[in-house]
């Protein structure tokens, strides 16, 4: 299977040529508007379907509740959901932990546990994981921001420890564009759209790599 997962849109889809192929899932790890509501989400979302009409999402911590609604109506929400394709699950988490900014969707650490936990029972029985987030996982190199602070999500970050899903794809934090592991869990960061994206090939092993 062959992912091109993009993250932090803010209402923008400048960047989108650089991925001149199709590939079998196109991945958004949250921030499709810049503090936007449903018009915004739905215009980026309908060029976004002109590429390929398989995506799948999480909103982020810029996007309104109603983007949500949106990413509902259209089938491609994994926030607190699963799904299996190919024999591989994917499931996600919205918004973010608690920011300095009080950003329009912040969540507790608990109830973004809640949530992981609520999309993983529907993925159990796949082959592979793969855990579509918008916050990163805490102390990794792609939660660091441009102060040296690690400001990722501690429940993402435990539940990697105790659940190794095979990949995390994430965002939020721009600066922090890059590739980590957890133990042997893959994260990745591919940052904002303007500055690239992340292509993931799955087969018996992961293949990741970023492109500007």
């Amino acid at each position: 299977m062959l992912l091109v997962c993009i993250s932090d849109l803010h209402g923008s889809l400048r960047g989108i040529e650089r991925i001149n192929f199709s590939p079998d899932l196109l991945i958004v790890t949250g921030d499709i508007t810049n503090f936007g509501r449903e018009k915004e989400a739905e215009s980026i979302l309908k060029q976004l379907l002109k590429i390929t009409d398989k995506i799948l999402t999480v909103p982020g911590n810029c996007d309104y509740p109603e983007v949500s609604k949106v990413l509902d109506e259209l089938g491609i929400n994994l926030w607190c959901r699963g799904k299996i394709i190919d024999k591989t699950g994917f499931f996600g988490v919205g918004g973010s932990n608690p920011t300095p900014f009080s950003t329009p969707l912040e969540y507790s650490e608990k109830e973004i546990e809640a949530c992981l936990n609520e999309g993983f029972t529907k993925v159990e029985e796949a082959e592979s994981k793969v855990l579509v987030s918008h916050p990163p996982p805490y102390n990794t190199n792609v939660d660091r921001v441009s102060s040296g602070l690690h400001v990722g999500s501690r429940a993402i970050r435990e539940f990697i420890e105790k659940t190794q899903p095979s990949l995390v794809l994430c965002g939020h934090i721009h600066e922090a564009r890059g590739i980590d592991k957890i133990k042997d869990t893959i994260i990745v960061n591919p940052g904002p759209l303007h500055r690239g994206y992340a292509k993931v090939e799955i087969k018996r092993e992961i293949k990741v790599e970023l492109f500007e």
